[in-house]
């Protein structure tokens, strides 16, 4: 994108100049032309002035309306080049941070198509509030679509805005409200409600919290490690935390 706007930028300015390189030419033009078909060598010095002045005025004048024509030609070019505004939907998401008794955490891996290669990126469990739900509700659905669970939650927990990016084909920015639960780690079994989910959702994984910061897999939320600390905290403060914290 970056080296695409550069590109466009330098050539609007060789545009622009070879506009200006013509626009200065076309005052000598008129001069010389003025010089040619008046100031024969019989004409007297004012006759000759005279057409060298209305010369001058006319390549002026000329000089003015290159200029003018030029950019708005330049104006409606570069309208037309200009990249259409894609609409950005806002996507209300309700994730959970679901730890099993050792205080492992579990993440998803999606494996979304795109047209330079396949992302893969692995997230908890959670997806999109539909409207007029709330957002604990809409969790603890998407905990039992997924994963086919039904544990206590808390929170919420976190909320942050996520970067923007495509969505099965649409343009979406996300606002991510996050819970915290506790299941036994045999209890969570990956499944999907609709053909695209099963086709993005490929594994469920339980994650020591300390691996987090050593993988070179992508995390989202990207700053996963301490977020999923603080969560398990929480979790422990309601009694509700591993027998074992991973601390």
């Amino acid at each position: 994108m970056a080296a695409t706007q550069g590109g466009n930028t330098a050539g609007r300015v060789r545009q622009v100049f070879v506009l200006l390189l013509i626009a200065s030419v076309v005052p000598l033009v008129g001069k010389a032309l003025g010089r040619a078909n008046d100031c024969a060598p019989q004409q007297h010095d004012g006759q000759c002035g005279l057409a060298s002045g209305i010369g001058d005025f006319l390549g002026a004048v000329g000089a003015i309306a290159v200029l003018l024509v030029g950019f708005i030609v330049l104006a409606v070019k570069w309208s037309k080049d200009r990249p259409e505004e894609v609409p950005i939907r806002l996507r209300r998401t309700a994730r959970v941070f679901l730890f099993d008794e050792s205080g492992d955490l579990l993440l998803i891996r999606f494996v979304a198509p795109r047209e330079d290669g396949p992302f893969i990126f692995w997230v908890t469990p959670g997806g999109e509030v539909e409207p007029n739900e709330p957002d604990r509700a809409a969790a603890e659905r998407e905990l039992f679509e997924e994963l086919g669970i039904r544990p206590l939650l808390i929170g919420p927990v976190h909320e942050e805005t996520g970067g923007s990016y495509i969505h099965l084909g649409e343009h979406v920015r996300n606002y991510d409200i996050f819970f915290a639960a506790r299941c036994e780690r045999s209890a969570p079994h990956l499944t999907g409600v609709t053909a695209d989910e099963i086709a993005l959702m490929q594994e469920a994984r339980w994650w020591r919290l300390a691996d987090l910061l050593t993988t070179s897999e992508i995390l989202f939320p990207t700053a996963l490690e301490p977020l999923a600390r603080r969560a398990q905290a929480q979790l422990i403060s309601a009694n509700l935390g591993p027998e074992q914290s991973d601390l």
